[in-house]
């Protein structure tokens, strides 16, 4: 309990910095898509995650905030061990606080309230890098994003990770641009 209260007093905290700063930008994503690697107690597997919807909070000096109300992690080498959250928040800072779009900085995130064990806490802690641009004013997508850090859960404890993703934006973009390919290349096979 006493955790709980101490990341909300955080959480109330940042969120006063950013009000209070007169630049602010709210988006809103599709989710991301993408791979993993990670360590937990001497297991070493890879997984596939994502999330739906992330709400975006980024401020002109560099402070962003998001939230995900759905976030899943698939083991395929474990399907016990597959996670579905509901309370997803992530806390990073900026340090190319540009208009370019590249995004580096430290990030911790929480994901919490499982369909199984709704006790379920999962931290995670470390540097990312990612390219974040802005679609028709409050949609945003990221082309890619580099997670690196520690993690903390009260199911297999303590680990490393390493991910890869991508909006999904980015992802149906792709995927029409090389469908697209495809279908021209069988257009021309048919005309001849």
């Amino acid at each position: 309990m006493k955790r709980i209260f101490i990341v909300l007093i955080l959480f109330v905290c940042i969120l006063c910095a950013s009000f209070s700063d007169e630049t602010k930008y709210f988006t809103i994503s599709l989710g991301v898509w993408g791979i993993g690697f990670n360590t937990d107690s001497n297991i070493t597997s890879g997984y596939v995650y994502g999330n739906f919807f992330n709400f975006n909070l980024n401020t002109s000096f560099g402070l962003g905030i998001s939230f995900s109300p759905i976030n899943f992690y698939m083991y395929p080498n474990n399907e016990n061990n597959s996670l579905l959250t509901f309370v997803n928040g992530v806390i990073l800072y900026n340090f190319f606080n540009s208009m370019w779009g590249f995004v580096l900085g430290p990030f911790a995130s929480i994901n919490a309230v499982t369909v199984n064990n709704p006790q379920h806490i999962d931290f995670r802690a470390g540097l990312r890098f990612s390219h974040h641009h802005y679609d028709f004013d409050i949609f945003s997508s990221d082309d890619f994003i580099l997670e690196i850090g520690y993690k903390y859960n009260n199911s297999s404890r303590h680990g490393f990770f390493i991910h890869f993703g991508m909006d999904m934006l980015t992802v149906f973009s792709l995927l029409s641009y090389l469908y697209r390919d495809e279908a021209k290349d069988r257009i021309k096979q048919e005309q001849w």
